[in-house]
């Protein structure tokens, strides 16, 4: 039974490292800081770092999975910034770019903002992948949906297999989290501000309905610095399949 890149309730709880609960780094490089998809986890990217030697792939660990599955999910973009920003802050005065996926591409774009509105050390680069640009963004209310709705829904987007069905004591133990999730991101709102001055990347699944390529592009309008969009076949969980490709793209945009 696959979770495809969903968080697994029953994974295993490594001991945290020194820096704290959201990052667990091992240098002092430059570090790739990924942020997952609702319902997503660190694990989602656990490759990564075999595919690059120009940075050091840090994964966030969200509240309310895997090591940190005691803890509450964060319902708010505030919230979650302002536990994030704590431990983000000493990762990027050492340089770093921010990746993130659907919801983890919204966290990381608010993220670069909060970097730069506090006077920190801003992000080399911003690279979101299959998320529509936030200030046309539509809200579905998704949170609302019933369970059978919600689990309907992942498995129409690839989230979970559908012998996810036969698993109902999992599924139990992770819609919740899938639900804060998605509250989350359906009651975050754009709010107009300065443009960020950093190149910013977008990737896109050529197959995935909920990401039009045009809304996508619409990035564009929330940066001077330089602007791609990528386009990958797949769906809109394209990025699972094309790592090498992403990390090759990421490094082109910071020498």
């Amino acid at each position: 039974m696959a979770l495809n890149g969903m968080a697994n309730p029953r994974a295993s709880r490594p001991a945290l490292g020194r820096s704290g609960r959201w990052f667990v780094p091992s240098s002092a490089r430059r570090a790739l800081v990924c942020l997952p998809h609702a319902g997503g986890s660190a694990s989602v990217f656990s490759d990564w770092q075999t595919h690059t030697d120009a940075f050091e792939v840090l994964a966030a660990r969200l509240p309310g999975r895997e090591t940190r599955v005691d803890e509450p999910a964060c319902t708010t973009m505030s919230g979650l910034l302002d536990a994030l920003l704590v431990e983000l802050a000493p990762v990027a005065a050492r340089g770093c770019v921010l990746f993130g996926h659907s919801m983890g591409a919204l966290i990381a774009y608010e993220a670069a903002r909060r970097l730069v509105l506090e006077g920190l050390p801003k992000p080399a680069a911003l690279v979101v992948s299959g998320c529509v640009a936030p200030h046309v963004l539509r809200p579905e209310r998704m949170h609302d949906f019933t369970d059978e709705q919600l689990v309907q829904w992942l498995i129409d987007i690839n989230g979970v297999d559908p012998d996810i069905l036969n698993y109902p004591k999992l599924l139990q133990l992770m819609l919740p989290t899938v639900r804060a999730d998605m509250r989350l991101v359906d009651d975050y709102r754009y709010r107009p501000g300065e443009s960020l001055d950093i190149p910013v990347r977008v990737l896109c699944g050529k197959d995935d309905v909920g990401t039009p390529v045009a809304q996508a592009r619409k990035w564009r309008e929330l940066t001077t610095g330089r602007f791609a969009v990528d386009i990958f076949p797949g769906d809109h969980f394209f990025f699972r399949e094309h790592v090498p490709r992403i990390l090759s793209a990421i490094e082109s945009d910071i020498r």
